[in-house]
């Protein structure tokens, strides 16, 4: 198992080594407070615990909070809802969701520290064709994803990986689908399956 303090230990220095200068408040007093210091720490961390510094620092697509996050964005935008683009990371996530108002906008809405961010209009990447690759957020089966979320790794090759993220979106110009992107990554490489959107896995 892994050593879950000595875990969240690493993934502070991690932290500390990329925002670089002096650490301040970030309880790592034992250290010296330089980053050369820190990234010498962190090297030999990763020496001496391989396997707990990859699986501390690779993030989880919890099954618990994508549907905290659509029920949330579906309330504040309307069962009527339809989306262009639904990006679901582990800690956040955002929902482009068409202006009802102004039918060639878009609303971007976002979800983080457990709460709706947004709508902040923002425009459709140039060439996007709203009508045709727009779906309803309510006709999506996000019961499935749970499953799907489980399954991505072995489907991926990657047994050892775990999903860092999810895009729901429109499969144009390859295809008329829309899909679940299931983005995994592991020790040795990373890929991504995918499924259609009632929930049945597909080929890319």
């Amino acid at each position: 198992g892994v050593d879950a303090a000595l875990a969240e230990h690493l993934v502070a220095i991690d932290a500390a080594a990329r925002l670089g200068g002096r650490l301040v408040d970030l309880e790592l007093d034992g250290l010296p407070g330089r980053q050369d210091a820190v990234q010498q720490y962190q090297f030999a961390a990763l020496n001496r615990h391989p396997g707990i510094v990859a699986e501390a620092l690779v993030p989880r697509l919890r099954p618990d909070v994508p549907p905290v996050m659509l029920n949330a964005w579906i309330d504040a935008a309307g069962d009527a809802a339809k989306a262009i683009e639904v990006v679901l990371y582990p800690d956040y996530g955002f929902a482009d969701i068409r202006d009802p108002e102004h039918p060639n906008r878009l609303l971007e809405f976002g979800w983080r520290d457990g709460a709706v961010q947004g709508p902040e209009p923002t425009e459709p990447f140039p060439g996007t064709d709203l009508n045709a690759e727009s779906f309803r957020m309510t006709a999506v089966n996000w019961d499935a994803l749970p499953r799907l979320v489980a399954q991505a790794p072995e489907r991926a090759g990657l047994a050892r990986g775990e999903v860092t993220h999810v895009i729901v979106t429109s499969d144009r110009p390859f295809s008329s689908r829309f899909l679940f992107r299931i983005y995994v990554t592991a020790p040795n490489g990373s890929d991504y399956v995918v499924a259609t959107i009632d929930g049945r896995p597909a080929d890319r």
